[in-house]
Formats: C-alpha cells, structure tokens, sequence
C-alpha cells in the first residue's frame, strides 16, 4: 500500500479531532478525504506528514512510520498546502529549487525538469484561476498515471467526485462512509436520493443549509 492508516487517534484535550481513522491507497489512487470544515482533515494531514504525532493508532508511507523515520517518509512525498505562506516569500523557481535541493535531485535533472514545467508555474496557485485549475489537475492526473498516489482534503463534493477514484467521509474526526463516487452514488439512487444530499445529512449539514435556503426565500 502506498498509505495505510490504522485507527488514527488524535486529541486536543477533550477534543478528539481524530477518532480510530482507518484507510489506505493504493499505487495509482486519488483518495478524497472529504468533510466539512473542523471534521479532522487537516489534522489527519498532519499526521501523515509527521507534523503531529498520533495518540493511537499509526501510519505507513510505503511502510514507512513517520513517528519513526519522519525524514524518509518526507523525501518519500509531496504536499500543497492551502496555506500560500511560502509562495508569498518564494518565486516559483526558488521553491522548485528548494525542494529538489531537499529531495537531492541532481542539478542537471532539475535544471531541465524546470525549463520543461516553468511554464504551468509561472502564476501563483493562491486563488486557483481558472489556468491554474487546469495545472492542478493535469499535475494530479499525470500522478496516478504514473503510479503515484494521493490524498486530497476538501469539503467539496464536487471537486471530490471529479478527481478522486475513491472517498472517506469523515465528520467530528470518524469515517462515516468509504467508497467509490460510483458506488457512494448507486446506494444514494437506492434510497431514492441524491449524493449530495446523503452528504449533507452525514455531515450534518442539511439542517444548515435548509435554514440558509429558508432565510433567503424569507429575504426575497
């Protein structure tokens, strides 16, 4: 497996941002991590990387443990924050050198990797145009094409349903349902809904957005 977690547990006093979190990715998947805002993504995230350590459970990058190796696991992937922080002090050929100075890719291969992608990062990604857009997904779907895997955070199931061969649902730090799009999508027209819906009521967030939609129907 290229990303197994076991029953991730994280807290926060008596906080738990992260209840016995379980799954993996394969070699060529695009596993969306998906749930509303404070439902454990990040935190989740952070393990991974080894930026916090659990308080159960554990991680395997390639099996590789972070808690053990945190170095190798970071040589091992990438991560796009959707914090700028660095990118607002960086160009991005500063950034590009950076990492594979860290990655100890040889000068030569780097130097000619950069002319070759200079092109797609000659924006910012903060705000994500409708260009940039396009890169990143391009970057994504050229990763799984080649064997590579990945974990994608969102709160947003559409950008979900059109990237990611698979989901986790996760709301207040547990999984609430795992599956394909397809999948998640057969069981929502089974039970004579739609996914979006079957999301919200998982999240619990349709009663939210039922309030919304009434104040604005009571607004106009």
């Amino acid at each position: 497996m290229a990303l197994t977690v076991n029953h991730l547990t994280k807290r926060f006093g008596d906080l738990v941002a992260v209840n016995a979190l379980s799954f993996q990715i394969r070699p060529g998947e695009i596993l969306g991590l998906l749930g509303p805002n404070g439902s454990g993504k990040t935190t989740t995230a952070r393990m991974v990387l080894g930026l916090l350590e659990p308080d159960d459970g554990e991680v395997l990058v390639s099996g590789v443990n972070p808690r053990i190796d945190p170095v190798d696991v970071k040589r091992r992937i990438g991560y796009v924050s959707e914090e700028s922080v660095l990118y607002q002090s960086m160009s991005p050929r500063e950034v590009y050198e950076f990492v594979a100075s860290i990655r100890g890719l040889d000068p030569h291969i780097a130097q000619e990797r950069l002319e070759r992608y200079l092109d797609g990062l000659d924006e910012p990604l903060t705000g994500l145009d409708a260009r940039a857009v396009r890169v990143f997904k391009e970057i994504v779907t050229l990763s799984r094409e080649r064997g590579c895997s990945v974990l994608f955070s969102t709160h947003i199931l559409e950008v979900a349903s059109e990237l990611c061969t698979t989901v986790v649902i996760i709301n207040r730090g547990k999984m609430v349902a795992a599956g394909t799009i397809e999948e998640l999508e057969r069981r929502a027209q089974s039970a004579g809904t739609r996914l979006e819906d079957i999301f919200l009521r998982l999240t619990e967030e349709d009663s939210a957005v039922q309030a919304a939609v009434q104040r604005l129907r009571d607004e106009g």
